[in-house]
């Protein structure tokens, strides 16, 4: 099944993310000054993902996944649909790797929310911070900035979002929100305005937690785990695509619809 169908569709590619940003972010001079000195494109891919939930909303997801249920019956009919804001996926519930920091991580290769949502907001200013930090202790700037798989996965990836969500929760309960809350989900769990999926939701088909358990929800999107980005340096410099037609999407696409969620 298609993401395409009765979404409007924007991918976001090497030669047109800067134009994207520029266009959406034109009011806030120091996120465009940090967009453009950043040259990682990993981190690049990892930020345009955030900043374009952050301005338009709608589903975000990897150009590797495939969708396997419409996304109008992603939200389950028993939910107020107008009282959800965002909708956010368990990607690892486990602890047998060491990859994995956390007891839960969230997925961030498949998005929805509504736009300016206070997660994107959150994991925007955790990865400014994060890469500015990095370049301050390599005694570098952005521009000159090198990270490995570990920092990438911390500074923008799934480690990022995961600690904005958990710190979103929390922030909407008016208490912590504890990792054991997040733990186990076998049904979507609303915490304030954001829906948790159970793993199987965006995460199924993994060697670890229960993905794959039919007792641990329905499969609403699937990754497919190309790893584009292990098969490159980590540091590498995007260059401009010399047509349209021969770009190489460095992440994926977001769906824009009227109803937004």
């Amino acid at each position: 099944m298609s993401f395409r169908r009765r979404y409007g569709r924007l991918e976001l590619l090497d030669g047109s993310n800067t134009l994207f940003v520029e266009d959406h972010f034109q009011d806030r001079p120091a996120l465009l000054a940090f967009w453009h000195d950043l040259n990682v494109t990993i981190l690049r891919a990892d930020f345009v993902r955030y900043l374009s939930m952050l301005a338009d909303g709608g589903v975000y997801s990897d150009m590797d996944t495939s969708c396997m249920k419409p996304i109008d019956e992603w939200i389950p009919s028993h939910f107020d649909k107008e009282s959800i804001n965002a909708v956010v996926g368990v990607e690892y519930d486990d602890a047998t790797y060491k990859m994995f920091v956390r007891p839960v991580s969230f997925c961030q290769w498949t998005l929805m929310a509504k736009p300016g949502h206070p997660v994107f907001e959150t994991v925007v200013a955790r990865v400014i911070y994060h890469l500015e930090y990095l370049a301050r202790i390599q005694n570098t700037d952005l521009a000159g900035l090198k990270v490995g798989k570990k920092a990438v996965l911390e500074a923008t990836g799934p480690g990022a979002f995961t600690d904005a969500v958990m710190e979103n929760l929390s922030n909407t309960m008016g208490r912590k929100v504890e990792w054991s809350e997040v733990q186990g989900l076998q049904e979507p769990t609303l915490f304030g305005d954001v829906l948790i999926l159970p793993i199987n939701g965006f995460g199924s088909g993994q060697k670890h937690s229960p993905s794959g358990d039919t007792e641990y929800g329905e499969v609403l999107a699937k990754h497919h785990f190309g790893r584009s980005w292990y098969h490159r340096p980590p540091d590498a410099v995007e260059t401009p695509s010399p047509s349209t037609s021969t770009r190489t999407p460095t992440n994926g696409g977001y769906f824009r619809s009227n109803r937004r969620i």
